[in-house]
């Protein structure tokens, strides 16, 4: 166990080095068999290929050497028109296909299984997003059909307008918070949540959402929802309270945003149509475009961080961009000038992990601090930190060698305050 301890600092924003020194690579069909230029939605698994569908042309798995395509040749695929592709925990591949002759495809990698709307559940063929709950269970999201919970088994529980609160059968994404809630961004129709009794939607005639169409939403470490919206920007909802950036005051250079993503170091990269790849620390704004670095398009649509802080980007008419160091470039400083106001313990990078993983906390007071790690049953399988610490920051590494994939809890305790987090260990 590794741990590093800083004293007395809070985040600053501060870049590295001007876009325009960054390494840049770009794979389009030009220099690679990518067979389109139009990237839906990029994911890495646990051995770092890159899985990466596009628009008509498939899905291509890259593992930084080879490329392998994925299409209908040989029947793999029931249509090239592919969405979205993500990732399990057992590392089997669920592929979102996009047209009525589509569906959702199971690949574990060395069989594959077709669901569609003839032989599953699956209201709608056409699959534009899916997520999983920490169950394992499958949120899959569809044009025209509203959305489903499958167990994996043969259980298929469709939401749509007639049996839910659901205010459309369009549904672009699904979102899962800590505490099991669903946010549902629709097309045209607003943001939904649902706790699996109540619904309440929120568009832009009974609330501040700044336009209807949802096409991504994230939450971060302190249950904040950060919605993209297709014209009216970028909106944080803290279940009270409603933020909304735009290009009218804030570094946003288009308000027509398709994608959110979080990295380690909590700063936000935003996929737009036109206006570049925005990186947002929460303070401070920084664009990359082609004007003033190596990406290959103005329209970049999904990003993905690998374990070598590389950002790979996938843009609208471009093909992959790949940001090297791009993390690390993009960076977040200290500055030892102010004291923690609070107790916190923030939520583990990267999670689900193989096999280590970093837990930072803050405490105002010095004291006895423990920080404990805890299996589903509530045995303890390790203790990170037993002893007295002063007012500061702290990261400590975790390392779960040895240990089961699994959901595991971390707990730290400092004075009166307590608080337990959840991760997941893959392997």
């Amino acid at each position: 166990m590794k741990s590093h301890v800083y004293i007395t600092f809070v985040l600053l924003f501060c870049i590295n080095s001007i876009a325009q020194d960054s390494a840049w690579i770009n794979y389009d069909r030009n220099n690679s068999p990518i067979p389109k230029y139009w990237i839906t939605s990029i994911s890495i698994d646990l051995d770092g290929s890159k899985w990466i569908s596009t628009y008509s042309g498939g899905v291509v798995r890259f593992d930084e050497n080879d490329w392998t395509i994925f299409d209908t040749t040989g029947s793999f695929l029931p249509n090239n028109l592919v969405w979205t592709v993500k990732i399990d925990s057992e590392g089997t591949k669920w592929i979102g296909c996009g047209t009525n002759w589509g569906g959702l495809v199971k690949y574990d990698g060395v069989n594959k299984t077709l669901y569609n709307n003839s032989n599953s559940g699956l209201p709608n063929n056409m699959v534009g997003s899916i997520t999983f709950d920490d169950n394992g269970y499958l949120w899959i999201g569809t044009l025209q059909g509203g959305f489903v919970r499958y167990d994996r088994q043969n259980e298929w529980i469709v939401y749509n307008t007639s049996n839910s609160g659901l205010p459309a059968n369009d549904v672009l994404c699904i979102t899962i918070d800590s505490n099991d809630n669903k946010w549902i961004g629709t097309w045209f129709n607003g943001l939904v949540f649902f706790d699996g009794v109540t619904w309440t939607n929120y568009n832009m005639e009974n609330s501040p959402l700044p336009h209807n169409t949802v096409t991504d939403i994230i939450i971060d470490s302190e249950n904040n929802k950060w919605i993209t919206t297709e014209g009216g920007g970028l909106v944080k909802f803290d279940g009270t309270n409603w933020t909304i950036f735009d290009t009218s005051n804030s570094g946003l250079k288009s308000d027509d945003l398709i994608s959110i993503n979080i990295d380690k170091n909590n700063n936000f990269w935003i996929g737009s149509t036109y206006g570049g790849l925005a990186v947002f620390n929460g303070v401070n704004w920084i664009v990359y475009n082609k004007s003033n670095s190596g990406i290959s398009d103005d329209s970049p649509l999904c990003t993905a961080f690998d374990l070598n802080g590389d950002v790979w980007i996938g843009t609208w008419m471009g093909g992959v961009s790949v940001f090297k160091n791009g993390l690390n470039i993009v960076s977040v400083k200290k500055n030892l000038n102010k004291i923690p106001n609070e107790y916190t313990l923030y939520q583990n990078y990267p999670n689900p992990f193989n096999p280590s993983t970093t837990i930072r906390y803050q405490i105002p007071k010095t004291g006895l601090v423990t920080l404990k790690v805890y299996d589903v049953l509530g045995r303890g399988v390790a203790t990170l930190v037993n002893e007295e610490k002063p007012v500061g920051y702290y990261e400590v590494e975790f390392d779960g060698s040895g240990l089961s994939s699994g959901v595991y809890f971390y707990k730290l305790q400092a004075g009166l305050f307590v608080q337990t987090r959840k991760m997941i260990l893959l392997r």
